[in-house]
């Protein structure tokens, strides 16, 4: 698990955004299981990984929470467990845009984990969860790991990253600086 972490405009995102190929980097280059993350090969990675984008409102389409969680599921039994983890029972059929922000945040990751990746990608996803909730993330997060998963997280939140990170990589300004552990 790495994080990640820096204020506004540190270049977090774009850090994601360069893991999944969406960026070409100006110099050097990015290795994702194996496979160059530029130059059109984002598809290969885009099979074993998955992203969760900072606004929830950016990824949520379908009519209701549990279409959205089963679109491109593994399983069924994944839908079911993700949707269980993750403390949305009872929303399944209310319609995403319905929700709180931290609970779409919390569909967006379930709909994400559903899909089983084996990289997993999050930009700022504690934003909007109480102090509950937080701990339900935190937790599907770890049995994420635990289960041989890889977490890249983007983040702003000291104490997420504590949480989340193995390795956690300072960033200032598109630059690493003192800090991370």
């Amino acid at each position: 698990s790495f994080v990640l972490l820096g204020p506004n405009g540190a270049g977090k995102t774009t850090l994601l955004k360069l893991t999944l190929g969406l960026l070409n980097p100006q110099a050097g280059r990015i290795l994702v299981n194996g496979a160059s993350a530029s130059g059109g090969k984002t598809r290969k990675i885009a099979r074993s990984a998955a992203l969760v984008l900072q606004n929830p409102d950016h990824q949520v389409r379908l009519p209701t929470v549990y279409q959205e969680v089963s679109w491109g599921a593994a399983a069924p039994e994944a839908t079911a467990r993700e949707i269980q983890a993750l403390g949305l029972a009872g929303l399944e059929e209310r319609h995403p845009h319905c929700l709180s922000s931290g609970q779409k945040r919390r569909v967006t990751l379930a709909a994400a984990l559903a899909r089983r990746p084996r990289l997993l990608l999050l930009d700022e996803p504690t934003v909007g969860q109480d102090d509950a909730n937080l701990a339900i993330l935190l937790r599907r997060l770890g049995d994420f790991v635990m289960e041989g998963g890889a977490l890249l997280t983007a983040t702003h939140d000291v104490r997420a990253a504590r949480c989340l990170g193995q390795m956690v990589l300072a960033l200032d300004k598109g630059r690493a600086v003192p800090g991370g552990r």
